[in-house]
């Protein structure tokens, strides 16, 4: 473990090996392991409605990382709600069969009780007029005679011999990039706050926007 101090522009200003017991990683800092992550559970298809119609919209050709990452992030600010976030990762293979322009798709989601059934809903209002269930978000990427393989592992989108064009991974919602998923696989390190300059660099992207 190393000490590491660094000014606004991510220039490294001081770097301190640390001795095996020194300052230990605590429940504050901002990637530790083996977090229980809770989703927010609201009250049902009405809020989620709500919270749909108060996601700011996006300028053309925002990434869906970006837009993912400030939805969640002023919900939270708004309502103190903890969502979800849902990635697609779609195969080689069917990138290079339907000449597809990108790998990766992501978007917040929120969950409710329904008749005691947890039921998920995807709020990505940059490509859908209503919630949407993980399915039917799907289904606007690779219509509805396929399915996405649910996974836990990054690592798994290109690695199965199944022939599913697309893979599905839920994470908590300071996940912002696959980069911190295959951090998490490789090295258990699990995400559990907002970064300042992950939300800068996703304000600028997504709305044009400075943050704060």
């Amino acid at each position: 473990m190393v000490k590491v101090k660094v000014d606004k522009k991510q220039k490294i200003l001081f770097l301190k090996k640390l001795k095996d017991n020194e300052e230990v990683v605590s429940i504050n800092t901002p990637f530790v392991t083996n977090i229980n992550y809770y989703s927010t559970l609201i009250e049902g298809s009405e809020e989620t409605l709500q919270i749909f119609k108060e996601l700011r919209i996006p300028k053309k050709n925002s990434q869906s990382y970006n837009r993912a990452h400030i939805w969640a992030f002023e919900q939270y600010q708004r309502r103190g709600l903890q969502t979800m976030k849902a990635f697609i990762f779609f195969t080689d293979d069917y990138i290079r069969n339907n000449s597809f322009k990108w790998w990766f798709q992501a978007a917040p989601y929120v969950t409710y009780l329904d008749s005691e059934k947890r039921k998920e809903k995807v709020i990505e209002s940059s490509i859908a007029t209503t919630p949407l269930t993980l399915g039917e978000w799907s289904h606007l990427f690779i219509g509805k005679e396929k399915f996405c393989k649910r996974t836990s592992k990054l690592s798994m989108v290109n690695k199965s011999a199944s022939k599913a064009p697309c893979y599905i991974m839920k994470e908590n919602m300071f996940y912002w990039h696959p980069n911190d998923l295959q951090k998490k696989e490789e090295f258990g390190i699990e995400k559990v706050t907002f970064f300042e300059w992950e939300i800068k660099t996703a304000y600028k992207n997504s709305f044009g926007l400075n943050y704060p």
